[in-house]
């Protein structure tokens, strides 16, 4: 999420809207575009929502070469290794390869075999009893 807020606040700076770290935790899950326009709204701002979407993910990529993993959700993922080979993420498919290619994690685009689902890959964690 620091990435994340460090793009947003740039991004934003350019049209001196500033963005709060509580705000942006309390709008986090919230479309781009969305929190552009409300935050046009709120604030009776003109930024170009679609120019400012974009400047804040070109941001974003630009970051991702300091993408770290935090300690507590790595050793997480790494114990359930073991159980679940493979991850499946319900994020946008654009994002998961840059951010776990960093981490060195294995994915799968949420669409398994037909071998993995006969064998129990491919199934959510909390259906597995992770």
């Amino acid at each position: 999420m620091p990435l994340h807020y460090i793009a947003w606040r740039e991004a934003l700076g350019e049209w001196n809207c500033g963005f709060e770290a509580k705000l942006f935790h309390e709008w986090g899950g919230v479309p781009i575009v969305e929190i552009v326009a409300a935050l046009n709204k709120q604030r009776g701002l003109n930024m170009p929502v679609e120019t400012v979407a974009g400047r804040k993910e070109n941001l974003y990529f630009q970051l991702l070469p300091r993408l770290k993993a935090v300690p507590e959700v790595l050793e997480h993922i790494e114990a359930y290794t073991a159980r679940f080979p493979l991850l499946s993420f319900p994020a946008a498919r654009w994002i998961r390869p840059q951010h776990l290619s960093r981490l060195s994690i294995f994915w799968t685009d949420g669409h398994p075999s037909r071998h993995c689902r006969q064998n129990g890959f491919g199934k959510s964690a909390p259906t597995l009893g992770a």
